[in-house]
């Protein structure tokens, strides 16, 4: 399947799954349209990259369509989920350039001119839509193993749901890391990767690929193979993600500019900019902290874009990106399968979108 074709089978099958359920009475048809038209709108509008990794590392070996299908829903049900509270959690008001989920359930009871808070309708609305998504998410992982032995469906639905539990473990790190103080560079450094490896890396990358050659297969050496190209290339993901936040165009990314600085977001980035400022200009370095984690106006936005800029930090960080994927793709080049071309251009894609 191409990455088009994917796509359209992964929404029509979510929207299939959201059109009913065996629990609704005729009386809740009315809510029942409201509320899976914002699971739909919330579940279908990403790049679906999950979902083509899983189905390049499956093709690697033997898997049906469907199965892939019903395994890239997962994925995109589970993002969904981690999506709509993660914007709870970080106030973010955009997600992929549209309102998030509690903005639009709260305009939804503005709307309507309902009674209460508008404010706390659409964040408990989207609290629940988020618990909503993550069971359905599951559901789509036992479809896609339905067809295979106990002990194979056993051990992806275990990978699966461990997965589940890394990410929530991993959005209680970058909490807790917003909340304490900064550190030197070696903890900084060190937490940074912790977060970003439990929040995110493993479960956009390296679990899509070690799952998809699971489904596909594939050899136990195979799997952790895959599983070991996807580690550095979920590291060189994220960390392309954290420039992204930065740097990247609101136009383009969906959010608002220097998103991560002003949520106070302890990334490697950050780290490596205030080990160079404390070494090279303590004045920017103690402006950069005052002015961290908070709301920027456009003078201080683009004084803060220029100290991140000059500190030589991006350089820095741009070596780490490289450096995983130069060994994403070693690992690649030695990998015993013919059937690779597509793994080593979605690699390059990965580390290196503007998105």
């Amino acid at each position: 399947m191409t990455h088009a074709e994917l796509r359209a089978r992964i929404e029509e099958i979510i929207r299939t799954s959201l059109s009913t359920s065996s629990w609704l009475t005729p009386s809740d048809e009315d809510i029942w349209k409201s509320f899976s038209t914002h699971a739909y709108t919330h579940s279908v509008g990403g790049k679906m990259t999950r979902s083509y990794l899983i189905n390049i590392a499956a093709n690697m070996g033997t898997c049906t369509q469907q199965t892939i299908v019903h395994a890239g829903a997962a994925f995109e049900l589970f993002q969904a989920s981690a999506l709509v509270h993660d914007d709870i959690i970080d106030n973010s008001p955009l997600r992929r350039g549209h309102d998030s989920a509690h903005i639009s359930f709260a305009r939804e009871h503005e709307k309507n001119q309902w009674l209460a808070s508008s404010h706390h309708f659409g964040l408990s609305s989207a609290i629940t839509l988020g618990d909503y998504l993550l069971p359905l998410s599951f559901e789509h992982m036992l479809n896609a193993t339905e067809h295979l032995s106990s002990q194979q469906q056993k051990k992806i639905l275990h990978v699966f749901s461990s997965m589940m539990c890394e990410v929530a473990y991993g959005q209680f790190l970058d909490i807790r890391a917003e909340n304490i103080p900064h550190q030197d560079y070696e903890t900084a450094h060190h937490n940074a990767i912790n977060v970003l490896l439990h929040k995110s890396a493993r479960y956009s990358v390296e679990m899509p690929l070690y799952l998809g050659a699971l489904l596909g297969g594939l050899s136990d050496e195979t799997c952790h193979h895959i599983q070991r190209i996807g580690h550095h290339l979920g590291i060189a993901f994220q960390l392309r993600d954290d420039a992204l936040g930065v740097f990247g165009d609101p136009q383009t990314t969906g959010k608002p500019a220097c998103s991560d600085i002003q949520e106070g977001k302890k990334t490697l980035l950050v780290a490596l900019v205030r080990k160079n400022l404390a070494h090279t200009d303590q004045k920017q370095l103690d402006w950069f902290d005052q002015h961290y984690g908070i709301t920027l106006d456009q003078k201080d936005l683009k004084t803060m874009l220029h100290i991140i800029d000059n500190s030589g930090a991006c350089s820095e960080h741009e070596k780490i990106i490289t450096m995983h994927e130069d060994t994403a793709q070693d690992l690649i080049d030695a990998l015993p399968i013919e059937r690779k071309d597509e793994l080593s251009a979605i690699a390059q894609q990965l580390s290196q979108r503007n998105k």
